[in-house]
């Protein structure tokens, strides 16, 4: 079995090496800290499994997925990401994606992802997030539920994630290559799509969700 690990953090890949090493001893592992060295491995070999971050350098998430999925459209893909799950739980899956997974996630947590994607093909989501999506399709009273993020575009997301995390307009801009005011355009649709105009609440609701 071929498993490429894309990850841009030395610690993490070193610590992710050692757990698929555990858990699957006669794999064969390559890794890369950047996406386009990945999408070359991916063009000259054959990958069973992907295990991909979704905030690297060269990469602009959703994209990566299509974009990966167009290089080898079997291979499965497990998200692993250190951000809520609600965020892009949703997008990802339905961009192909075969299992979400938090960095954080337990040791026994990742055999649950693995066996259920590769022994009985399915797809994998923690117990919160699908409860989470839940809620989102069923729901008949917004105001009273978990905030819905099925509607978001990718950008908006981004934003939203950064929002959250209490970033400045300024800084938003700067780490996602955009300008303010295209900052602002963005913040604004999310407003209006979470029915929120207060910011602090709105990551309050967010994080509601988790």
């Amino acid at each position: 079995m071929n498993i490429l690990n894309i990850e841009s953090y030395n610690v993490i890949r070193l610590g992710l090496k050692c757990l698929i090493e555990e858990l699957l001893p006669h794999a064969r592992l390559k890794q890369s800290d950047n996406f386009y060295d990945s999408l070359s491995l991916l063009s000259n070999e054959k990958f069973d499994l992907v295990f991909m971050d979704i905030d690297k350098p060269g990469g602009e998430n959703i994209w990566m997925m299509q974009l990966l999925k167009e290089f080898q459209p079997e291979t499965l893909i497990l998200i692993h990401s250190d951000h809520h799950e609600a965020l892009y739980a949703y997008h990802y899956i339905k961009a192909g994606a075969h299992a979400i997974l938090s960095k954080q996630a337990s040791r026994n947590e990742v055999r649950q992802a693995l066996d259920t994607i590769m022994l009985k093909k399915g797809k994998y989501l923690s117990q919160a997030t699908q409860q989470n999506l839940l809620v989102q399709y069923t729901a008949s009273n917004p105001q009273n539920t978990p905030v819905s993020l099925i509607g978001m575009q990718p950008h908006e997301l981004q934003v939203l994630k950064l929002m959250i995390r209490r970033k400045s307009r300024k800084e938003i801009a700067h780490e996602l290559g955009l300008k303010e005011n295209s900052v602002n355009i963005y913040k604004n649709r999310i407003f209006r799509k979470l029915k929120e105009e207060d910011e602090i609440r709105l990551a309050e609701k967010c994080s509601e969700a988790d």
